[in-house]
């Protein structure tokens, strides 16, 4: 793991002074006193330099207008990682409950931009990796159960994940295209005052189908925000002739399953994770069921 002290010395060592450090996961954001904010994402182990250089890469594509990089392309080494430099000014950012419909509007539009791209010729994966999801959730429970979850709870969500992920195969049928790979709302940024959107946080981009991408930004919209209107909106942006529906359920059923575990590993969110399994159990009690959406009116 590599520590905010760490980063400081990396940072010193390129000559980027800062006046401190705060870290939220595999981010360290520094607060400059020009009141710009640097923002530092440690990436991966440099043994896989070409896929952090490819994150890097997209990440400039896609978000170049938000930030000046005073290392250029360059990856700062950080221990076994990597690490990304980018300075913000003015940036603003969103949450899923609160976003506006013409806001969700645009973000779908940005998304759809990365979705109609060409699709890069460096080093990006080709397959969505359904024992990885089942992994992370085996090694949630894990945790669950070391901190005295509900077994009750613990064996619904076991259930649900062999059930509906870990049959899953990746879907040769669907049209691949560049994806962003964890497109909810707190990846979307404008720099205030700007009109356009941009998407940041490029580590899960891979050439897959699009439904992926669609399922975690509608799921993020209306089950983890609650915001009908915001979803509307981006539903009806995203849901073109050549995006398969029935896809977007099977995944969006996947993210949610992924999404109730995941809480098990923040401090506090027990409740949040009760709730969230009560409101899969009904998946148990048909085999062929997975979440749907509304479809977009004709």
């Amino acid at each position: 793991m590599v520590s905010s002290h760490d980063v400081s010395k990396a940072l010193d060592a390129r000559g980027l002074s800062h006046d401190h450090i705060f870290a939220r996961g595999s981010y360290r954001n520094l607060a400059f006193s020009d009141d710009s904010t640097v923002f530092c994402k440690v990436l991966r182990p440099t043994s896989s330099a070409r896929l952090a250089k490819t994150e890097l890469a997209l990440a400039m594509e896609y978000g170049s207008e938000l930030m000046l990089t005073p290392l250029a392309d360059d990856l700062v080494p950080v221990g076994d990682s990597l690490m990304s430099v980018w300075k913000w000014e003015r940036m603003e950012t969103f949450a899923s409950e609160r976003i506006s419909a013409d806001d969700s509007r645009m973000a779908a539009k940005a998304l759809a931009r990365i979705h109609a791209s060409h699709l890069p010729k460096t080093h990006l994966g080709r397959i969505i990796d359904f024992d990885k999801f089942v992994y992370n959730i085996e090694r949630r429970i894990a945790f669950g159960k070391d901190n005295d979850a509900s077994s009750t709870h613990m064996d619904t969500l076991a259930a649900l994940s062999d059930r509906y992920i870990a049959p899953q195969t990746f879907n040769s049928e669907a049209q691949p295209v560049l994806i962003h790979g964890d497109t909810h709302i707190g990846n979307v940024v404008r720099v205030q005052g700007a009109e356009e959107m941009k998407w940041i946080d490029f580590e899960g981009a891979k050439v897959a189908p699009r439904e992926l991408d669609i399922a975690t930004l509608m799921i993020d919209l209306l089950h983890v925000g609650g915001n009908a209107a915001a979803w509307t909106s981006a539903r009806d942006v995203l849901y073109t002739d050549d995006v398969s529906s029935e896809l977007v359920d099977q995944f969006s059923t996947i993210r949610m399953i992924s999404l109730a575990s995941s809480s098990l590993m923040v401090a506090g969110e027990g409740e949040l994770f009760a709730a969230r399994i009560d409101s899969l159990e009904p998946l148990l009690n048909n085999p062929s069921a997975v979440i749907r959406f509304p479809r977009k009116k004709s």
